[in-house]
C-alpha cells in the first residue's frame, strides 16, 4: 500500500542527546500504525515531528512524495488541516463547552455558516458515540472516556484522512479504553481512515493495530506482531518475551 507519510532518516537531537539516529517509518493508507518505546525513546518527539511541529536535524518527512519542512507554511498548512490530533489527555479548552471545541476547528478553517458547523459538530459528536446531552458540557463534567472521545470528535472535525493519537488510552479505565479501541476500528473500517497511535497499552497495541512499530537504539523496527515476534534485534525479542505481552499475545491468537 502506498505510503500517506513517511518519516525517512529522521536524526533528533537535544543538545548532545541523540534521540533518534536515521529513523525511518511510514505510515500507509487505511492502516492502524502503534508506536512503542521505552520511557525517553522519542515517541512524542517522533509524533511532533511527523505533525511539522518540531523541525529535525536531518532527515525529511515526506507526504505524497513532498518534503513537508520544504514547503511554503501556507502550503504546509493546507496539508496539516487533512490530519486530525488528539494529544495526550484530550487537550480540550476548558472554558468552551464540548460542541464549542467540536466546533472550533470549522469556525477557524472553513467559511460554514454557523448554522453548517453546529449541525457537523453534532454529527461528530454522533458519530464517535456521544450522546446529545454532552453538546453544552464542560470538559470538566465529563469522565475520562468521554473527554477522549469528545477529543476524537474535534479531531475528526475537518474529515481527515489520517489521524494521529498520543497515548488515546493512557488515561482510561480498562472498560473505557476497550470502547474506545472499537471506535478506532470502526472509524478505519467505516471511513477508510489511517490511524498514527503513540502508546504502551498492550491491548491496543496486540488489539487493533495493523502493524506495530519499536523505536529501539535510536532507530525503529516495523512489522506486524508476528514478524515482530521472531525479530533478530535481542531488544525487540526482550519486549516479546516478557510475561505480559506473552499472556497478551495468547489472548490475541486464542481470539483470532
Amino acid at each position: 500500500m502506498p505510503a500517506l507519510i513517511e518519516a525517512k532518516n529522521i536524526t533528533n537531537k537535544f543538545g548532545r542527546q541523540v534521540i533518534h539516529d536515521h529513523l525511518s517509518l511510514e505510515v500507509a493508507e487505511n492502516e492502524i500504525l502503534g508506536v512503542i518505546g521505552g520511557s525517553g525513546s522519542g515517541k512524542s518527539v517522533l509524533l511532533r515531528t511527523m505533525l511539522g511541529l518540531h523541525k529535525p536535524d536531518s532527515g525529511k518527512v515526506l507526504v505524497n512524495g513532498k518534503s513537508l519542512y520544504a514547503l511554503a507554511e501556507n502550503d504546509r498548512m493546507s496539508l496539516q488541516k487533512k490530519w486530525g490530533v488528539l494529544f495526550q489527555n484530550g487537550a480540550l479548552f476548558s472554558g468552551l463547552s464540548v460542541i464549542d471545541n467540536i466546533s472550533l476547528p470549522l469556525r477557524e478553517h472553513t467559511d460554514l455558516s454557523a448554522e453548517a458547523v453546529c449541525n457537523l459538530a453534532f454529527l461528530k459528536l454522533q458519530m464517535v458515540g456521544l450522546p446529545p446531552d454532552t453538546a453544552d458540557k464542560f470538559p470538566s463534567a465529563l469522565s475520562g472516556g468521554m473527554v477522549t472521545r469528545a477529543a476524537m470528535a474535534r479531531a475528526m472535525a475537518l474529515d481527515p484522512g489520517l489521524l494521529f493519537l498520543d497515548e488515546p488510552t493512557g488515561a482510561l479505565d480498562p472498560v473505557s479504553a476497550a470502547a474506545l479501541d472499537e471506535l478506532m476500528l470502526s472509524l478505519k473500517e467505516t471511513l477508510g481512515l489511517s490511524i498514527l497511535i503513540i502508546t504502551h497499552d498492550l491491548a491496543t497495541v496486540l488489539g487493533v493495530c495493523d502493524r506495530i512499530a519499536i523505536i529501539v537504539d535510536k532507530k525503529v523496527e516495523t512489522g506486524t506482531v508476528d514478524e515482530l515476534a521472531e525479530s533478530s534485534n535481542a531488544k525487540v525479542r526482550e519486549f516479546f518475551d516478557s510475561p505480559r505481552v506473552k499472556d497478551a499475545l495468547s489472548k490475541r491468537r486464542k481470539r483470532n
